[in-house]
């Protein structure tokens, strides 16, 4: 670099220098100081404007070459709409990259479709321009009983409600009345192309439906509806048809969830929390008005009842029939005294074919005795089946969900049985050998955290697991004689074993609690440990 200072610059600014004095007739002042300041001041300004100039031809030629360049336009498109998604000044940074960006984003109207209806009337009247005439995913926010600016905002945008793709509204606020709410005002123009509709509110129970809701109200596109705290009539015709419908703290009954279950043959997704009335089930004692049927919903993903009466859920499974792949979520909560799985599953669940396809299930104890959780899966680790069962000192919620397992779920196929944290040794052994021989076609079945009586109680055979061949044993305090005992007892050195019983053929132990257990086994069965693990993969 210092050679090219000395040797290669000076010529070039001399040559520069020159030029500059004849096209800018500076030969009068040749030889001033001045004059040769103002000369260096020329050329530095012209080294500087065409370095410039050369740097940003490069930088645009970097830019064509770049593999984000070469994207078409469209594609570009298509990845600032997914940006676009993800927050509400998405559209605007992307806009001011750069020219090309920016050309791409005014011309991609998917990108301007999620709109705040708070923002202020320029930034409104901006989304609504710049979207075309693409579908629009609006979001409201009511925060203040029902105002003039309110309803303002309702007007302005239901002259757009024919591009409506989404409606959000979430109210904050507790009025006197579903009128003063300011719901209604988005709820009273036809939305021809609308595909989901999702309200909240603070509500506990759900405001009742207001007389100015219209009952033809027109929504034919609507597939998605969640509503929370707030209560729309199922017989409503905007609930006909959907895919996804979530309630929340609504007053409905069994039947009533049924009859919009039966207008809803494509159904996907169905989540039920909060959802209750006193007499859920005084309408089901009236067949001659409605006879319940049982509903196939083929296309059912997911099915969800949290926090809502057994009987309703005992009424509303009875009559839905769901597909092998779907999920079924329950969570009991406050169970009482007299109530447990026999009060929430059918007599005969064998049109839930779900619970038929689930080969792996997992019983987790929770300290103090008031939670459990049984979950299960199919043969590829799918989650099929999760029930949550949460309930007060002296209730025992574990007793009761253990206890009627077996006589409840015995449809299941069960080949992998793993019990956790099962360490009250107050709870009964005998409870869960019954439950266990329920499910005869166990072979593998685990232990983690679970006290040792639980084990030893698999001692005596006849009845119990007549088919496993696994034994997979995590952070349980058992001595080697015992274990040793229990294993020697389910193999063929015990020459009392009935003849139906498959013989154990392995034990796999793990944490640091068996450090000398492996050699106490093996004379019976093959044994081995991981001292790292102390959860193992029992599915």
């Amino acid at each position: 670099m210092d050679s090219i200072i000395s040797d290669v610059v000076p010529p070039l600014l001399q040559a520069l220098a020159d030029h500059i004095r004849s096209s800018c007739s500076l030969h009068n002042k040749v030889g001033s100081l001045e004059a040769e300041m103002e000369v260096a001041e020329l050329a530095l300004q012209a080294v500087q404007a065409c370095t410039t100039q050369t740097l940003v031809r490069l930088r645009n030629r970097q830019n064509e070459l770049s593999p984000m360049h070469r994207l078409p336009n469209e594609l570009l498109g298509a990845i600032f709409v997914l940006v676009g998604a993800s927050g509400r000044n998405a559209p605007f940074s992307v806009s001011q990259v750069c020219k090309l960006w920016r050309e791409i984003a005014l011309n991609t109207p998917h990108l301007w479709t999620n709109v705040n209806v708070l923002a202020g009337p320029n930034l409104a009247f901006m989304y609504a321009e710049r979207s075309g005439a693409a579908p629009l995913d609006l979001s409201v926010s009511i925060e203040t009983p029902s105002s003039h600016i309110d309803e303002a905002r309702a007007i302005y945008w239901s002259r757009y409600a024919d591009r409506w793709g989404s409606l959000k509204i979430r109210c904050s606020v507790q009025p006197a009345t579903l009128e003063d709410s300011g719901v209604l005002l988005w709820l009273t123009r036809p939305a021809p192309v609308l595909e989901s509709l999702e309200i909240s509110t603070n509500s506990e129970f759900g405001w009742q439906v207001s007389p100015g809701i219209s009952p033809d109200i027109q929504m034919p596109c609507l597939r998605k509806i969640k509503l929370f705290g707030f209560h729309l009539p199922l017989t409503l015709p905007i609930f006909r048809g959907l895919t996804i419908i979530h309630l929340s703290r609504i007053v409905y009954s069994a039947t009533e969830l049924h009859r919009a279950l039966v207008e809803c043959p494509m159904l996907e997704e169905f989540r039920v929390s909060g959802a209750l009335r006193a007499n859920a089930t005084s309408d089901q004692d009236e067949p001659d008005r409605f006879t319940p049927q049982i509903i196939e919903l083929s296309h059912l993903r997911h099915l969800s009842f949290s926090c809502i009466p057994t009987r309703m859920i005992q009424y509303l499974l009875t009559h839905i029939a769901t597909p092998p792949r779907s999920t079924l979520d329950i969570v009991l909560s406050r169970l009482l005294p007299e109530e447990c799985l026999e009060d929430t599953f059918p007599l005969n669940p064998a049109h839930l074919s779900n619970l038929s396809s689930v080969v792996s299930l997992e019983f987790f104890a929770f300290a103090g005795g008031t939670m459990c959780q049984v979950r299960g899966k199919d043969s590829t680790e799918a989650h099929l089946l999760s029930i949550s069962a949460y309930g007060e000192l002296g209730n025992w919620p574990i007793r009761k969900i253990m206890t009627s397992l077996g006589p409840s779920l015995s449809i299941m196929p069960v080949q992998n049985f793993t019990l956790r944290s099962y360490a009250n040794r107050r709870w009964s052994a005998s409870t869960l050998c019954r439950t266990l021989e329920y499910f005869p076609s166990i072979r593998v079945l685990g232990f983690g955290g679970c006290h040792e009586k639980f084990l030893k109680a698999l001692t005596r055979p006849t009845g119990r697991c007549p088919s496993l061949e696994t034994l997979r044993i995590s952070d349980c305090a058992i001595s080697n004689r015992a274990l040793s005992h229990l294993v020697w007892s389910r193999t063929a050195h015990n020459k009392d074993i009935s003849s139906n019983m498959a013989h154990l053929k392995e034990v796999q132990l793990f944490g640091p609690l068996y450090a000398d257990t492996v050699p106490a086994l093996s004379p019976y069965v093959e044994a081995s440990w991981d001292p790292e693990s102390l959860s193992p993969k029992c599915y």
